[in-house]
């Protein structure tokens, strides 16, 4: 079986070509589990599957699936990650501009660069004060601030050499196990703790720094990034904004939030005219490695 290995700001994906596999679907969640495991495995945060579509005017349909096996409903990072793969192998008819079937709706990427795409979000569904859903099924998110957060991300180069270095800070693991875990939430929920610092940037003025890291449902711990927990802050962080704006709703410009992370700095851009919202994720997607797998579902391990 023929797999790539590809990354978007260290939250890191297994792609399988499935029109060519042609894996029972009901089948890539077990292969999931036994690929993503970084000791017996190639290792990731997900896998996600390259499948037929099954609406029209889409180039394919993307297939997620958690580390643990479980069936996600989208991802943002593994969104880059798939519309370069489906741009590099032709699976666009060369056009850089990419539709995407996902289960939570239609997404759409752009590659502005070698290894730099742009995707356009799936709406929320749900916005109940800092709990959001993207997409229809929603892909649940709880965005929470938490102040000191900047603390936590370290370089990433240092967090490589110690993989323990999260599970051993207990106080915010251990709170962003609970609230996972909650039956507040029905189906779990991804945990977004972020902050808002000022910084002088190099042209010698202020900026607002966003600075979030995200406890995964399905990974079971933090990632380096994730995409849709950006675009969750970003929308939630922006709908405290207008709140405290006098400005006129649709009098207000674009907004641009640029999140740092773990593995790096994604851009999220939230374009607002009355009641229509476009959200658009934009930051790096790299291939890492293409190969074969061995042993099809690794099931000795």
């Amino acid at each position: 079986m023929n797999f790539c290995k590809a990354e978007g700001t260290g939250n890191d994906f297994i792609i399988i070509n499935n029109i060519e596999e042609k894996i029972p679907e009901n089948e890539l969640g077990l292969l999931a589990k036994h690929l993503c495991n970084r000791r017996f495995s190639i290792g990731a945060d997900g896998l996600m599957a390259v499948c037929n579509p099954i609406k029209e005017k889409h180039d394919f349909r993307m297939l997620f699936f958690n580390a643990d096996g479980s069936m996600g409903e989208m991802c943002g990072n593994g969104a880059r990650c798939i519309c370069r793969y489906g741009f590099e192998k032709g699976l666009s008819g060369g056009r850089t501009v990419i539709n995407v079937e996902t289960t939570a709706g239609t997404v759409t990427g752009e590659r502005l660069e070698t290894a730099v795409y742009r995707v356009k979000m799936v709406n929320p569904s749900l916005i109940e004060e800092n709990y959001i859903e993207l997409g229809s099924p929603g892909l649940p998110h709880v965005v929470i601030k938490y102040e000191g957060i900047s603390s936590y991300i370290k370089d990433k180069y240092t967090y490589n050499m110690n993989m323990s270095t999260y599970k051993s800070e207990e106080r915010i693991y251990r709170l962003a196990h609970s609230i996972r875990w909650s039956p507040s939430y029905h189906k779990g929920t991804n945990v977004n703790f972020y902050d808002i610092k000022t910084v002088i940037n190099n042209e010698g003025h202020e900026e607002k720094c966003i600075y979030l890291r995200t406890f995964e449902r399905g990974v079971e711990d933090f990632t380096l990034a994730c995409g849709t927990g950006c675009v969750a802050t970003a929308i939630y962080i922006d709908m405290l904004e207008r709140r405290r704006s006098t400005v006129k709703k649709s009098e207000k410009q674009p907004k641009s939030y640029k999140i740092h992370q773990q593995g790096g700095v994604l851009t999220v851009d939230i374009f607002t005219d009355k009641e229509k919202r476009e959200i658009f994720l934009t930051g790096p997607a790299n291939i890492i490695a293409e190969g074969t797998i061995s042993t099809k579902y690794h099931t000795n391990n």
